[in-house]
């Protein structure tokens, strides 16, 4: 490994630079790169994981040495970026016994955005829906940011009931909700919402089959193409194929 050296002679030494150099009174000083440190004359690799204390690394993190530095990655079942780990669980704090927050569940391709459908949450009346989106990173871990309900939920929807999908990037929502009754009982719909950086939602638009009728269940499938630009939904029990 490359060093900076330079060789320091006794004083007495100077006069005669053609006399036999004794080895111990000479001192060889080096700058060696960060990571290593100089001993018997070239430079070492220092062990960063010796010492747990020191190395940087979290504690529920692993560390390994690696020529002049280390890594440190989180244990299995944690997120983070090896200094700091956390358990990823999410939870909402105005979710109550019967909600079920995380019937249906998504997440982004990128990992920063995460929905959670809470079923049976009562917001527009009794077992009406929500889904509820979290931002993730790998200093803070999750933060809920913000909480979807339909614009014209009614009992029993169930807003995100059976499915939910999230586009690539975090920034497209898609919600069904297979028993909203605007073409017939239970004919279902979809709800699509953009997101902003800042969490900050928008209602962009609510989907329901033109020739709908009751019990297609439309909405109890969904999924977002990558960019978010392309939507296919399934209507469970519906006569015809429909793709949106």
């Amino acid at each position: 490994n490359a060093s900076t050296c330079f060789t320091v002679y006794p004083l007495e030494m100077a006069q005669d630079v053609r006399m036999q150099v004794d080895v111990h009174n000479v001192t060889d000083q080096c700058g060696c790169p960060v990571g290593y440190s100089f001993a018997d004359l070239e430079c070492k690799d220092v062990d960063e994981c010796a010492d747990p204390s020191t190395s940087g690394c979290h504690q529920d993190a692993i560390c390994t040495n690696t020529p002049g530095s280390r890594t440190c990655d989180c244990k299995s079942g944690l997120w983070g970026d090896g200094v700091t780990c956390f358990n990823a669980s999410l939870s909402a704090s105005d979710t109550t016994v019967g909600d079920y927050f995380g019937f249906q569940t998504d997440i982004s391709a990128d990992g920063s955005t995460a929905l959670v459908g809470a079923v049976y949450d009562d917001d527009r009346g009794t077992n009406s829906g929500s889904a509820y989106v979290f931002k993730i990173n790998n200093k803070n871990g999750a933060t809920h940011v913000t909480k979807l309900t339909a614009f014209d939920g009614a009992e029993h929807d169930e807003f995100s009931r059976a499915a939910v999908s999230i586009s690539g990037n975090g920034s497209i929502v898609a919600v069904g909700a297979q028993y909203d009754d605007d073409k017939g009982s239970k004919s279902g719909s979809v709800y699509v919402f953009a997101l902003g950086p800042d969490g900050s939602q928008t209602h962009v638009s609510k989907l329901t089959i033109p020739n709908g009728q009751e019990d297609d269940k439309f909405g109890s499938a969904v999924a977002l193409s990558s960019d978010g630009s392309t939507l296919v939904a399934a209507a469970w029990e519906e006569d015809n194929t429909f793709i949106v």
